[in-house]
């Protein structure tokens, strides 16, 4: 059964605006970013992800 965490909003450096979300069955989540011309599926990502910044964030979106 597929499971979705709570959605955090942010803007990158360039003010694109995104959201990310952990989604995925048990044993094989991600954390789905998205914003108006791409998503990004991120498999390694630390527990506490929901408290990064918008920077923070932003970088750990490029580790696919």
């Amino acid at each position: 059964m597929e499971q979705q965490s709570e959605t955090i909003c942010f803007c990158d450096d360039t003010g694109r605006e995104w959201t990310v979300f952990e989604a995925g069955a048990v044993g094989d989540r991600y954390l789905f970013f998205h914003s108006s011309e791409v998503f990004r599926r991120v498999r390694h990502y630390p527990a506490n992800w929901e408290g990064l910044s918008s920077e923070a964030l932003c970088l750990l979106s490029w580790q696919l």
